[in-house]
């Protein structure tokens, strides 16, 4: 069902996972893998091995991102992953959002990458005209023009070439999966705005993200546990347009709660021998 790939670095225990948006495939990171297997153990989830049928067989509950996440903790326990530091982008997010719901205490770092906190109505039109063309229109077609919708500044270009360079990656399953997580969970984006941040998270959008950067500035400016980094001309595939900023722009954040949680422990072994 949830398909994924490792690469394991014998020289740390330390974990990464990444995960990818609606309907794209695990080459959105691409250009991140080879940079982060350096430091890390990486994980990469991708979510094209969901298929209508298999849903179907597997659960009689609705395919909904709280199903997804449980999918996600179930790959954690396969691979006796107890933490790992967390990255999605776009409606990924909405997952790891979850997760921080269901396992806080096994997630380390998080960073959400071009997040998608609301949908106005030029998008939820977007989404519903997809919706309903799907039956007329070969789905390739319409996440092109979905994504140039979403991406059409100069800068974008690098964004735009890799989709279209992948995009017989994308499948009319996953797409018409994603687009029904996006329909359903309406509500569960707007709770997760309601109740806001328990955690720590980075958010790092580009300063040309015209369509959800708004929501995003908003949502950090009312959430204490929310930080804001905005990568100066790059869109919505920020960690594409601008890759050596935001590959550096993750690490050196990881580094830091990494150096913080050391001194946390290394405080508290002394504390204890010291009695």
């Amino acid at each position: 069902m949830l398909t994924y790939t490792t690469y394991r670095n014998e020289t740390t225990k330390q974990w990464l996972t990444f995960v990818h948006g609606a309907s794209a495939d695990a080459s959105v990171w691409s250009f991140q893998i080879d940079f982060f297997r350096k430091y890390y153990n990486v994980l990469v989830l991708d979510f094209k091995g969901f298929t209508s049928e298999e849903i179907e067989k597997t659960t009689s509950s609705n395919f909904t991102f709280e199903y997804v996440a449980s999918e996600v903790v179930n790959v954690l326990d396969m691979e006796r992953i107890d933490q790992s530091h967390f990255v999605g982008t776009s409606l990924g997010n909405i997952i790891i959002r979850q997760l921080l719901e269901d396992i806080p205490d096994r997630m380390n770092g998080v960073i959400m990458t071009s997040a998608i906190l609301h949908f106005n109505l030029m998008i939820s039109m977007l989404l519903y005209l997809n919706i309903f063309l799907q039956r007329f229109i070969p789905h390739r077609i319409l996440y092109a023009v979905t994504m140039v919708t979403s991406t059409p500044m100069p800068c974008n270009k690098p964004t735009r070439e890799h989709f279209f360079a992948n995009l017989h990656n994308i499948s009319k399953d996953s797409y018409k999966l994603w687009l029904r997580l996006a329909k359903e969970n309406f509500a569960l984006m707007h709770f997760f705005n309601l109740i806001g941040l328990r955690s720590e998270v980075l958010f790092i959008s580009g300063n040309q993200d015209y369509i959800f950067l708004p929501y995003v500035k908003k949502f950090v400016k009312a959430n204490k546990s929310a930080t804001l980094k905005i990568i100066q001309r790059s869109g919505h595939g920020v960690n594409i347009d601008k890759k050596d900023v935001y590959n550096e722009t993750v690490l050196e954040y990881f580094r830091e709660i990494e150096q913080r949680d050391r001194y946390v422990q290394s405080s508290f072994y002394n504390s204890v021998v010291s009695r």
